[in-house]
């Protein structure tokens, strides 16, 4: 995403807590980190550098030295999380700078690789259309002040619009740079720590016996999780015979729909595999509905009829389901998968994971990582 700041297309504060707004309504805690420069990472050439070694020494103590091998789950994680957020942002530099030689070139306006163009005199940006301001206008009513019209904030919501756009024309313009042979990443990056999760009690599909083990972590109530779940069922029906795929749901808000949620899916999994699964669809097709969070009786909290309801729209046994939904042992299980992955340094969904290594990038670089294993 664009980092936006005051002087950006004439961007002020009143833009900034529009945009907050907005993205609240579809946004969650996602375990990859927003990106500050214009484009997400990607991974540089094979290898592993010092930092990411498991037996390289970090510090020592009493006289004891420590590689990140000996560190808890949760450490090595946040270290491997620190480091990678630091590869990426530098990444996101290169390929800025590296994008304003190659256009430049082929535009014929470099004339000094010191101080080569900007970006925006390289790209053709469109201006934002009227339909699309006031489309975003309306989907932040309810949350703005009764004061703010859509003519006080048409010049804000413009230069945000406009600021989207460049980095998706950004990203495009660098997939075709990279196509070309152009650009090569010579750094490598940190290499993920190995995670120690079983898989024993969650639902499992594909080829069980592959030694490709791809386990997703999800949220039924995170946007983000919405958004990947129809590429992860393209890319699960695309190998369906040479992964094994396992589903863990992890609560992002136990107290709250989120949990009730995660409690169905574990319910529904009692009922059998295959009941699992078209719960599975039904619980993301719900929730990935428009929702008027100001309309009356619009509740945050847990609702435990509206997961009934989309338990008996997948085929499941309404009365069995609701009793174990209330049960302490769905509570349970709930809250030990949390503990579980929050201990191995899961903070946020979607994850993705293969072979006991999480995947950066998600679901846009999970099936680049499959292809490379089979």
């Amino acid at each position: 995403m664009l980092k936006l700041s005051k002087t950006m297309y004439g961007v002020d504060m009143k833009v900034i807590y529009l945009i907050i707004l907005v993205l609240l309504t579809v946004a969650c805690n996602d375990d990859k980190p927003m990106r500050s420069s214009l484009s997400d990472a990607s991974g540089g050439c094979s290898g592993e550098t010092m930092a990411s070694s498991e037996t390289g020494p970090l510090f020592k103590i009493s006289g004891e030295t420590v590689t990140r091998k000996d560190l808890p789950a949760e450490l090595a994680n946040l270290v491997y999380r620190n480091e990678f957020e630091a590869y990426s942002k530098n990444q996101n530099i290169f390929k800025e700078y590296a994008l304003r030689v190659y256009l430049a070139k082929k535009q014929d306006k470099l004339e000094d690789m010191d101080n080569p163009p900007k970006l925006m005199d390289l790209l053709d940006i469109p201006e934002p259309s009227d339909k699309e301001m006031k489309a975003l206008f309306e989907q932040s009513r309810s949350r703005l002040p009764k004061e703010v019209t859509f003519e006080s904030m048409k010049s804000q919501i413009s230069g945000y619009l406009k600021s989207q756009k460049v980095a998706e024309i950004f990203q495009e313009e660098v997939k075709k740079m990279e196509a070309d042979g152009a650009y090569q990443s010579l750094i490598a990056g940190p290499v993920a720590p190995k995670m120690e999760i079983s898989t024993d009690g969650f639902p499992t599909t594909g080829n069980k016996d592959s030694k490709i083990k791809v386990i997703e972590i999800a949220d039924y109530t995170c946007g983000h999780c919405q958004h990947a779940h129809p590429e992860v069922k393209e890319i699960l029906k695309k190998y369906k015979d040479k992964i094994s795929f396992t589903q863990i749901n992890y609560s992002l808000r136990p107290n709250g729909q989120s949990g009730m949620y995660v409690k169905g899916g574990f319910c529904a999994h009692k009922q059998g595999e295959e009941k699992f699964w078209s719960y599975h669809d039904k619980a993301f097709a719900k929730n990935s509905e428009p929702h008027d969070h100001s309309a009356p009786g619009h509740s945050h909290g847990p609702n435990a009829d509206e997961v009934v309801a989309v338990a008996q729209s997948a085929g499941l046994k309404a009365e069995e389901f609701k009793k174990c939904l209330q049960s302490p042992e769905a509570q349970e299980f709930m809250m030990n998968t949390n503990a579980t992955l929050s201990a191995q340094g899961i903070t946020g969904t979607p994850a993705f994971i293969i072979n006991n290594q999480k995947v950066e990038g998600g679901v846009q670089t999970l099936e680049a990582e499959i292809k490379k294993l089979l």
